[in-house]
């Protein structure tokens, strides 16, 4: 058996199999929409919209810039996010998609023949209407093809450093089965499916491509691998922040794969890290957010900064009980959600067993480390890997994170995982009386692991999908029960799911009720929940939650929306009174209050015009109706109603 699996690894067979087999496993999110954060770093990020034209601003911007001003939000995360290279890669696909000049949709966009009829093959979400989510999906599919790509590429790249560094002495085997285990490893679904994770598989890519160029180098003396290991590096530090670890990683591989320390080829190789972690420090400093602090608006703050409520310390006992969480999740990687944040790890102590378990556990990590590390065992290697990747995304080293945890933010660390686990395998098939256990664990795994990871990538076919998976697997995350009213509020609007339009609405209530309950300052909530008594036509209702949302997060885009939605309903309510039976004296309290939300609409400023008239306030109408023909002096009302009202005046 060993023999036969051999021959798997050699020449191009092994990246053959390890490509066709992720690619497989990733096949069925070709066709997905976008998903969760998408929205914020794609197709509403101005600069991505330009294509290539936008690129300059991509990398002399933080990442979240664009978005920032959409929300009228003046701060920034911790340290900012500035990640260009995996964002101009959305910007050359934006290209080939179609460039925009700036990030508003013209009318009817959707309507690509331009013929103003709405056909099938225009409804690009698939959601029953014509608008401007078509026009934002469109294209989509491009982004996930380079993703899958990207991640085949990605796992060939790492069979290929570990028959290079880590087993290069016959030891083959034992890199196929690590990268299959790490291809088929379902905690991966998130940054593979959901494409603004592309940024985790650039990263992972070029640290591993600089771990083969130094190693190249070391061993070859080549010049070109030199800079090719400067190049790696930059790109792996434009990609995430998580190159950084190469600054131990890269010291740690020579110490343990290489046979002697050249001091001059040591120094060469770290001068040439050195120098390119400074021009990466001067490019972000451009940006202005590496030493900014947090400040990014009243509705994120629990989301950004999810210890916020906690009391002494709490905060230090969850985050390290989240560790724990992350090596279970490796192990047992089910259920698997898009948000861990507020409320759904509820705090900790320190005298919890939780604490306890996790920092046993850790310190046995930490010792196993030295140990290795002492003995010169290459298993030192993927515990550094691990261990130096989790300390990153921990919220352990004096800056907010932003989030309490996230299976995306494993991703590095589970390669180190994945490495342990398969050279457990591999030397399990080594002896004649444990290699059919071995071989069928091995089996086993890949086979549950294969079936996890497909079906998960079902849920990331869209915001709906996998909104509403989620919140049945998470109840007590405050951020997926308001995206599940999110999802049910939308759901509500398709023209397929009129008969349950109301059913969808309730729903959509009670998910940001139990929102709300976790945080009553959460305007996103606070939204969500006029949205629903709007559609209900409980427009008292609707007003007081609209109204805390404005006091606590005025710019809010959605705010105005949803003032511009109150006014069409206050106008149509009004109407029916004056309509059914000229009833004006109803009719003008509902279109007083219209005019509070909004002062400048025309039609509404001439309909409280004529219920002035009708109820013998002749002045006050015509002080409307002069109004309304300044604003828009070419409103067919007010053109024909004006003049006759000053006649008999």
């Amino acid at each position: 058996m060993s023999a036969l699996l051999e021959k798997t690894t050699k020449g191009y067979i092994p990246y053959l199999i390890l490509f066709v087999f992720s690619f497989l496993l990733y096949a069925n999110t070709l066709h997905h929409q976008y998903a969760l954060d998408d929205g914020m770093t794609i197709l509403n990020n101005e600069y991505v919209l330009k294509g290539v034209r936008g690129i300059p601003d991509i990398f002399t911007k933080d990442m979240l810039d664009s978005y920032y001003r959409k929300m009228g939000a003046n701060g920034r995360l911790h340290g900012g996010r500035f990640r260009p290279l995996s964002v101009a890669t959305f910007a050359v696909e934006q290209e080939c998609i179609g460039a925009r000049n700036n990030m508003d949709f013209g009318k009817n966009e959707w309507d690509v023949n331009k013929n103003g009829i709405s056909e099938p093959e225009e409804d690009v979400y698939k959601d029953g209407i014509y608008d401007q989510k078509d026009a934002m999906a469109k294209g989509f599919g491009l982004r996930h093809w380079v993703n899958v790509l990207l991640y085949s590429l990605l796992v060939c790249l790492i069979f290929a450093a570990l028959v290079k560094i880590n087993f290069r002495h016959g030891q083959a085997l034992a890199a196929l089965i690590i990268a299959l285990l790490f291809a088929a490893h379902p905690i991966h679904t998130e940054v593979v499916a959901n494409v603004k994770s592309r940024d985790e598989i650039l990263s992972l890519l070029f640290i591993v491509a600089t771990l083969i160029a130094a190693h190249n180098f070391y061993r070859r003396n080549d010049t070109k691998w030199l800079l090719l290991t400067g190049f790696f590096f930059l790109m792996a530090m434009l990609s995430k922040e998580f190159g950084i670890i190469l600054l131990v990683l890269l010291p740690l591989s020579f110490y343990l794969f290489e046979k002697d320390i050249i001091a001059s080829k040591y120094t060469k190789i770290m001068g040439i890290i050195g120098g390119t972690l400074l021009i990466y420090i001067l490019l972000r400093l451009q940006t202005g957010a590496l030493f900014q602090k947090e400040d990014i608006g009243v509705e994120s703050e629990i989301l950004n900064n999810p210890y916020l409520f906690a009391k002494g310390t709490e905060a230090f006992a969850t985050k390290i009980f989240v560790l724990l969480k992350y090596l279970i999740l490796l192990i047992i990687p089910y259920p698997l959600v898009s948000d861990y944040g507020y409320n759904s790890i509820p705090y900790k102590n320190i005298t919890d067993i939780a604490f306890i378990a996790s920092a046993l556990c850790y310190g046995m990590i930490i010792f196993l480390f030295f140990y290795f590390l002492k003995k010169r065992n290459p298993l030192a290697f993927p515990v550094a890997f691990y261990l130096g990747a989790l300390a990153l995304v921990s919220n352990l080293l004096g800056f907010n994170l932003g989030a309490t945890m996230g299976e995306r933010l494993i991703f590095h660390s589970s390669l180190g995982f994945c490495i342990v686990l398969g050279w457990l395998i591999y030397r399990g098939t080594q002896n004649t009386a444990t290699a059919w256990v071995a071989y069928s664990a091995l089996a086993a795994i890949l086979l549950v692991y294969a079936y996890l990871t497909v079906s998960r990538n079902k849920d990331w076919e869209n915001d709906n999908t996998l909104f509403l998976a989620d919140v049945e697997k998470q109840p007590e995350s405050l951020a997926l029960n308001n995206n599940a009213s999110t999802a049910y509020i939308f759901m509500s609007a398709a023209p397929q799911h009129k008969s349950h339009e109301n059913e969808y609405i309730l729903k959509a209530q009670g998910y940001a009720q139990k929102a709300l309950s976790m945080n009553p300052n959460y305007v996103n909530g606070l939204l969500n929940m006029a949205a629903c008594y709007g559609k209900q036509n409980k427009l008292d209702s609707a007003e007081v939650y609209l109204s805390k949302a404005d006091s606590l997060y005025p710019t809010h885009p959605l705010v105005a929306e949803l003032q511009k939605s109150m006014v069409a309903s206050l106008h149509s309510n009004a109407l029916k009174f004056i309509r059914t039976n000229n009833d004006f004296i109803n009719a003008m309290p509902l279109l007083q209050k219209a005019l509070t939300y909004d002062s400048t609409d025309v039609k509404v400023l001439y309909d409280l015009g004529v219920c002035y008239f009708n109820t013998g306030q002749s002045e006050a109408a015509i002080a409307l109706f002069k109004k309304g023909y300044k604003i828009d002096p070419n409103d067919v009302d007010i053109q024909r109603t004006l003049p006759l009202f000053l006649e008999n005046k």
